[in-house]
């Protein structure tokens, strides 16, 4: 937003050059031809010199990254200058609407702060060549998620999903077979659970942090709960009215937590105190759990298990589901990050290039190579390294079984309305039906939805 003069020595020296000419020759401007000064120069033109360079603004999460992006952008840019800040992705919607002018041109933040950005009018819709673009080479998935009213208002950058992390180590003598078959299901993890599993020796075959909603979401969609209704904005629709909601809760309290032996059901799992997400990815990490659900953020953690033959890690699709004698694929949630351009910006041009370059395979490849997170692309071919990247090539196999959390404020009644639902159920204290009436009560009252 502020100008940068760029003036080279040689310039300078030539600027001095036509003063002094100036000075020395009297009316010299006034001749048709060149004039000549004593050091046998001729006239410049200081406005050709003298060339201002835009400074475009981007608050971005983590220096190295914002360091690189800078490089090579300024490279492809030369009439720009690119000032990065580096900025927590969920803080800077809000540090947007507090500075307003002040602010940065482009900002990155979750997909779920896109409505609240709309809402303060914050960001600005892409130019209709630019949407269109963008479109074509983004993940549909993602596009959703920058949508409204048919406009695009940003561009997706990166996606992430849970997928199921496997230690080949304990699975390979379990299905006696060299790698997970294409056949293998979620039905198959159930059954193996309920002979492998010991609570007395604290051991288990699949490790779940059942009442983080954002893990459980994909048992819901495997039997047909529908978040919000079928385009997940509708606040109305909760889905724990739907049948298919009992039927997942019996789901996970019948199959997953508990077996049927005689007349009794047996627990094969602890509560869920203990079952927390760092408790299993510790245990996971260790060479203990066979398998377990985890994301992009656990990687790295696991992937030096792996490269000191702690154990064998494999990452994949999460598999399908019977339900109704019928295989489902378990559709999970995909976050979503974002980039837009403030409505405050007085570089426009600037920064939709800025927002254009972010986009772009060689932005992408500076985002994977410097934080490791998953291009938003429909084709991930042209980016180096992700191809033989095993790890995060599982992730993307899930994300084609995804769906953005939906961005409409009520979400944020439903996380600790569902984890309550989702532990009395699993650790029986209550039924799925009263279970599920209660998180529709208790969400409707949050929402101010309620009669």
């Amino acid at each position: 937003m502020k100008k940068i003069i760029s003036i080279s020595i040689t310039s300078l020296l030539a600027v001095v050059a036509i003063a002094f000419t100036i000075v020395s020759l009297t009316g010299c401007g006034k001749k048709a031809e060149p004039c000549i000064t004593p050091t046998g120069g001729s006239v410049v033109n200081v406005g050709e010199i003298v060339k201002a360079k835009q400074e475009v603004s981007l608050w971005i999460d983590g220096e190295g990254y914002g360091a690189a992006l800078k490089e090579a952008f300024e490279a492809k840019y030369p009439q720009y200058v690119l000032k990065t800040e580096s900025v927590g992705s969920v803080d800077t919607r809000a540090k947007l609407e507090l500075q307003g002018k002040q602010g940065a041109d482009v900002i990155v933040f979750p997909h779920d702060h896109i409505g609240l950005a709309l809402q303060s009018q914050v960001i600005q819709k892409l130019p209709t060549t630019l949407a269109n673009q963008f479109r074509d080479e983004m993940l549909d998935a993602t596009i959703t998620t920058v949508e409204s009213n048919g406009e695009l208002y940003g561009v997706p950058l990166q996606a992430e999903s849970i997928a199921l992390f496997a230690n080949m180590k304990l699975v390979q003598p379990l299905i006696d077979k060299g790698d997970l078959p294409a056949e293998f299901t979620f039905d198959d993890i159930v059954e193996l659970a309920k002979t492998y599993n010991n609570r007395e020796q604290s051991k288990y075959l699949l490790g779940i942090d059942i009442d983080d909603y954002y893990v459980a979401h994909m048992f819901f969609t495997a039997f047909g709960v529908e978040l919000f209704g079928p385009n997940h904005d509708d606040p109305t629709k909760l889905g724990a009215e739907q049948p298919e909601m009992v039927e997942a809760l019996t789901y996970i309290y019948e199959e997953y937590a508990t077996k049927l032996v005689g007349t009794e059901r047996v627990r094969l799992l602890p509560e869920t105190a203990t079952l927390t997400s760092d408790y299993l990815k510790t245990q996971f990490d260790a060479g203990n759990l066979p398998f377990m659900f985890s994301g992009p953020w656990g990687i790295e953690a696991s992937a030096e298990s792996d490269a000191a033959g702690t154990i064998d890690l494999k990452i994949s699709k999460i598999p399908q589901i019977t339900v109704d004698n019928v295989l489902a694929d378990p559709v999970t949630f995909s976050g979503v990050q974002v980039a837009a351009v403030s409505s405050y910006t007085d570089v426009p041009a600037a920064a939709f290039t800025l927002l254009e370059f972010l986009a772009s395979e060689e932005g992408l490849t500076i985002m994977y190579e410097e934080t490791g997170k998953l291009p938003a692309l429909k084709d991930l071919s042209n980016i180096p390294g992700l191809a033989e990247d095993e790890f995060l090539q599982g992730i993307s196999a899930q994300l084609a079984f995804s769906q953005p959390m939906p961005s409409i404020p009520q979400m944020g009644f439903v996380w600790n309305t569902y984890a309550t639902m989702l532990a009395n159920v699993f650790n029986g204290v209550e039924t799925p039906e009263t279970a599920a009436a209660k998180a529709k009560t208790n969400y409707e009252a949050l929402a101010g939805l309620a009669n």
